[in-house]
């Protein structure tokens, strides 16, 4: 198919860029304001122990606001790391999906020399043999694991930070309001925050890519017109 008036195309693909990484760049921010709250719930002071966290320092005159700045960035800074780490782990099988090199590689590590499994092998000749025989294959079959369970993880903080049930009552209560119709025991604001926060990140990220594989296929056939 023609992209027609390419240069038109690709200006606008190029403002559709700025856009969603605009957009991109705030769902950043709320995302890492789960993690932020989580990080703060640790190193603010508690009633029992006065120099938890910066707390020892709201006790000198003076160092009130100090503390509350410290604060603050300390709980900003980790939970934007922790928040990295769970993101990375939920986009990594996207990224090596991105590469046909990584996945050539991937297919090509699979198709090497088989050990044939025999009976008297230990378990743990067994498995490496198992290993071997898959090649790297086995590596992209656990990320795709660990990116379920970095999902769930992110949901629980995520649902932590912008509950959107109202007076939940356990489990089995968060099923039951949307069973049964409870609307309005759901707090919309939240719940979209919620979607945004657990989503959203990785729906911009992929309609980013797919921009930049429509604007490579736009310069390619400029190039061959």
């Amino acid at each position: 198919m023609k992209l027609p008036n390419f240069k038109l195309a690709g200006w606008f693909i190029w403002l559709m860029l700025c856009i969603v990484g605009g957009i991109l760049i705030g769902a950043l921010h709320v995302n890492i304001v789960p993690y932020q709250k989580l990080a703060a719930s640790f190193l603010a002071p508690s009633a029992g122990d006065p120099n938890a966290g910066f707390g020892f320092l709201r006790m000198l005159p003076g160092f009130g606001k100090l503390a509350q700045v410290l604060g603050f960035v300390s709980a900003y800074v980790i939970g934007a790391f922790a928040y990295a780490l769970v993101q990375f782990l939920e986009l990594a099988p996207n990224l090596i999906h991105r590469s046909p090199k990584t996945l050539k590689g991937l297919l090509a590590s699979s198709g090497g020399q088989k050990y044939a499994l025999k009976e008297g092998d230990k378990g743990t000749v067994k498995r490496i043999k198992k290993s071997l025989n898959q090649g790297l294959v086995w590596a992209l079959a656990h990320l795709e694991v660990i990116k379920s369970i970095a999902y769930i993880f992110d949901a629980f903080i995520c649902f932590i930070a912008y509950p959107f049930i109202k007076e939940l009552a356990g489990v089995g209560d968060f099923f039951g309001v949307f069973f049964t119709g409870q609307w309005n025991r759901i707090d919309w604001q939240n719940l979209l925050l919620f979607a945004i926060t657990v989503y959203g990140v990785e729906s911009l990220l992929k309609l980013i890519w797919a921009l930049q594989d429509l604007e490579k296929a736009s310069r390619s056939q400029q190039q061959q017109d």
